[in-house]
């Protein structure tokens, strides 16, 4: 956590470095403006609109890149939730029943368990669904020397009656 902050701070840091803030400066208004509204650099409240709780605001990005960001941020939201998430569950749901001395290696094998069993699903769906595509194929092909058998038929039995 203290290496997430020293993080935030650095950036909190550098932002000030090119707007050219100075920390201490920012810190001196906040503590006189006494309100909760963000101030800027010249003493004044920002022109930002205000951020709901839970949204990162992003300084500096327009809004079709944050449209793009949105988006793509669903898709990878979608992607782990299909994929992910219910077999976090599972795992945290046998963590929460069993109580093991390790939660964290008991989750890491769950994981890497019910990837095997995906595997395996998916990989006898592809041998069934090749089978099938086999079976289909045989089908035509019989199918088409029948087809070929009974034109050469025809065309003796059309031959015989021509002589």
């Amino acid at each position: 956590a203290s290496r997430f902050l020293a993080e935030l701070e650095k950036r909190d840091a550098a932002n000030d470095a090119r707007s050219g803030c100075d920390l201490a400066q920012r810190e001196e208004e906040a503590a006189r403006g006494g309100g909760t509204e963000p101030m800027a650099c010249s003493g004044g409240p920002t022109t930002a609109a205000p951020v709901p709780d839970g949204v990162v605001q992003m300084d500096g990005v327009s809004p079709e890149e944050y449209e793009e960001l949105e988006e793509r941020s669903h898709i990878f939201r979608k992607y782990l939730s299909e994929n992910l998430m219910p077999y976090l569950t599972k795992g945290m749901l046998a963590i929460y029943n069993t109580n093991p001395e390790d939660p964290i290696e008991f989750l890491a094998d769950f994981l890497h368990n019910q990837g095997k069993i995906v595997a395996s699903r998916a990989e006898a769906q592809a041998f069934l669904q090749f089978k099938g595509l086999v079976a289909k194929a045989n089908t035509i092909r019989e199918q088409e020397e029948k087809d070929a058998e009974e034109a050469r038929k025809q065309r003796n039995s059309e031959e015989e009656q021509e002589y």
